[in-house]
């Protein structure tokens, strides 16, 4: 609390408060898996944004096998889709070992429903820094069960399976669907949370986003931009519209 002449000091001294402003009314063109369009809405609502759903991608089902979970010390689950697909299979409750989860949403549905297993997650929820935080957590030569996305990039497989016995299953597939030029024009930025997504967005002409501020959940998305934009320092949608309202605050990423 402030109490006092400092007080009076409030209208000038409200950054944070003028940062909001600046960012509310504020069109966010959102790129999400298809039926997936819901998430994060109450998050961008409370931001005062508006959100434009542009679904570009559709997860495809696909048949996996998955081995006794008791061979192995750890789990990497890098999607909550992934996770969904996963207990239709097997009973993750019974796992002995550590428990590895991408992000904080994925982290909170697996200890909501299994509250006894071990997870650890790490600072940075991308594949580069979850590889890491493993390599960091976890002794040479532990065997490591990694269920991902068919389109998942060969980062996190590259980085544990030097020093680990890491054994990966694709549990579904993803179709990457094309960005609709009117859609785009109507938002004032563009969220783009998976490389699948920025190749999409990179296919559209240079008239389609010309003005539009383009915001990448993390590298591995950067990489598959092919126009300006800033990246999210923390890669979660919370991490993206702080990178955006800092960006209409400061004119920088």
């Amino acid at each position: 609390f402030v109490f006092g002449p400092i007080a009076r000091l409030h209208n000038e001294l409200d950054w944070f408060g003028k940062k909001l402003a600046a960012a509310r009314g504020k069109r966010i063109v959102l790129t999400r898996a298809k039926g997936h369009e819901s998430e994060s809405q109450d998050a961008m609502d409370a931001f005062g944004f508006k959100t434009i759903q542009m679904p570009l991608i559709e997860i495809e089902e696909r048949e996996f096998e998955i081995q006794d979970l008791s061979k192995f010390d750890a789990l990497v689950l890098t999607s909550l889709e992934g996770v969904k697909k996963v207990e239709k299979k097997v009973d993750l409750g019974t796992f002995k070992g550590l428990v590895f989860p991408i992000g904080p949403k994925t982290r909170e549905y697996v200890l909501k429903r299994w509250p006894k297993l071990q997870v650890a997650m790490g600072e940075k929820f991308n594949s580069k820094g979850l590889g890491e935080y493993i390599l960091k957590t976890l002794k040479p030569g532990m065997r490591v069960l990694g269920l991902r996305s068919s389109a998942a990039s060969d980062e996190l497989a590259e980085l544990i399976s030097g020093t680990h016995d890491y054994t990966e299953v694709p549990i579904y597939g993803v179709k990457r669907l094309p960005a609709d030029p009117a859609v785009v024009r109507q938002g004032d930025a563009i969220f783009v949370v998976s490389a699948s997504c920025a190749q999409s967005i990179s296919e559209l002409g240079e008239e389609d986003v010309r003005g539009k501020v383009i915001v990448s959940i993390g590298p591995t998305t950067s990489k598959n931009l092919r126009f300006k934009h800033i990246t999210a320092s923390n890669h979660t949608i919370q991490g993206m519209m702080d990178a955006y309202i800092n960006y209409l605050w400061t004119g920088y990423a």
